[in-house]
């Protein structure tokens, strides 16, 4: 989508981007592990995410903000496969990594930034 975003191209958004969900950049994820190897942390469960709800259409309001371009965007719903998962919104419980002292350093528009940099450095 984002690389659609950059080329102008339309978006297809599902429910018109009217859902939450915890997006977190990939150096953070690879940070949060290697912290918790550090810790010597073994046999056990933690969500990482940035721990906060982005509305989905706010990321399609950055895109816009941040290309230059307004992509239309066509509404459509989910396929099946969506409504058997059930995932509508979504946001990582996060307290317990956070307690070990972790936290993210790359938020959300920041993140959607550096990924649009390198998709235009492609085009």
């Amino acid at each position: 989508m984002i690389m659609q975003a950059v080329k102008g191209d339309r978006l297809t958004v599902y429910k018109g981007g009217n859902f939450l969900r915890d997006y977190i950049y990939l150096d953070d994820v690879i940070d949060a592990i290697k912290f918790l190897e550090e810790k010597n942390i073994i046999n056990d469960t933690y969500l990482i995410g940035f721990g906060k709800p982005v509305l989905f259409k706010t990321i399609i309001s950055y895109l816009h903000e941040i290309t230059g371009k307004k992509s239309e965007i066509i509404e459509t719903e989910p396929p099946e496969f969506h409504k058997v998962v059930g995932i509508t919104n979504f946001v990582a419980d996060t307290s317990k990594i956070s307690r070990l002292g972790w936290k993210p350093k790359v938020d959300i528009k920041e993140g959607i930034k550096r990924i649009v940099n390198r998709y235009t450095a492609l085009i």
